[in-house]
């Protein structure tokens, strides 16, 4: 923006504005494959063109100069030195999904059920209970059991003793049985950056299955896709342990066979990747647009200024 005193409007010298506009375009293109980068190039005004092409040009031809006057012994160029940097793959980080971070009372075709994140990546759900007053009643159970496990965990390993026990005094507490929860347990891991979705096992009412596939997934994911693509293949094709009666949550009846398994594994993949290009694909094209009209405001030199009434 242009600095104001007074009455007067002063702007910023033109020529470093044109050279920041232009080495911004140039960053814009250089985001495109090497094989489309002429058709963006064409698809330029041929004004903002010709001056893009010749600041290159220029660049190229300071930054030979500069190598030539340094030596062979003076290392890397620093332009060369900021590329590789870009190269650089962040860490993907995930985050908490709000779904983890929530429970509640849910209703199914069976009546109503208490659903809550017990640990980290682990959910626990009650029977089905034909009003949800009885379904909030055991989600009150729920959390009084997640208190109990985080008071007693003294790091991120959870055993399937505590958390039985935390489930088992929660009961206690309230004068019920373990039995009168009848819980079920599932793995639920974020893997929104491999997969683009989280990826969840079926609900089993064992508890070590279910803690067995959450570290299962979570190593997967750490070690990156082919690792977390046999995981999840794995838990698609485990056999868990489901309530006698047929109302048992999200699971299915069976597990999935070896082959469809992979094509539902191997689908999910590749949406994901399509998905990841057209995003970066729009975001290299808002980028490009914007720098090539900040060039064109440049080459077309600075409008009228407005004086600043009394």
């Amino acid at each position: 923006r242009p600095w104001r005193s007074g009455r007067a409007c002063v702007h910023a010298p033109r020529r470093d504005r044109a050279l920041r506009a232009l080495e911004r375009l140039r960053r814009a293109v250089a985001e495109f494959p090497r094989e489309a980068r002429r058709e963006v190039l064409e698809a330029m005004a041929p004004t903002t063109r010709r001056a893009l092409l010749a600041f290159m040009e220029r660049s190229q031809a300071l930054v030979a100069r500069a190598r030539l006057d340094a030596g062979p012994e003076s290392g890397q160029s620093p332009r060369k030195a900021f590329k590789a940097k870009e190269r650089l793959a962040r860490p993907w980080r995930p985050r908490t999904a709000r779904s983890e971070r929530q429970g509640g009372v849910y209703r199914k075709q069976g009546g109503w059920l208490a659903k809550l994140c017990l640990v980290p990546h682990f959910y626990v759900s009650s029977r089905c209970f034909q009003n949800p007053q009885q379904a909030a009643s055991m989600l009150k159970v729920l959390c009084r059991a997640r208190d109990l496990t985080q008071a007693g965990a003294t790091s991120s390993i959870y055993r399937s003793e505590l958390l039985k026990q935390a489930l088992v005094d929660a009961c206690c507490q309230e004068g019920l049985e373990l039995q009168d929860l009848a819980p079920s347990f599932t793995a639920y891991v974020d893997a929104k950056g491999i997969v683009g979705c989280a990826v969840s096992s079926r609900s089993s009412t064992c508890l070590e299955e279910a803690l067995d596939h959450r570290s299962l997934l979570l190593a997967g994911r750490a070690k990156g896709w082919s690792h977390f693509r046999e995981a999840w293949l794995h838990v698609l094709q485990a056999t868990v342990q489901r309530r006698p009666s047929r109302a048992w949550g999200r699971a299915r009846s069976k597990p999935l066979q070896k082959a469809h398994a992979e094509v539902f594994v191997d689908k999910a993949r590749r949406s994901f990747e399509l998905q990841r290009q057209a995003t970066a694909a729009m975001v290299c094209r808002k980028r490009l647009a914007k720098a090539a009209q900040k060039v064109d405001a440049v080459l077309q030199g600075p409008g009228p200024c407005k004086k600043r009434s009394l």
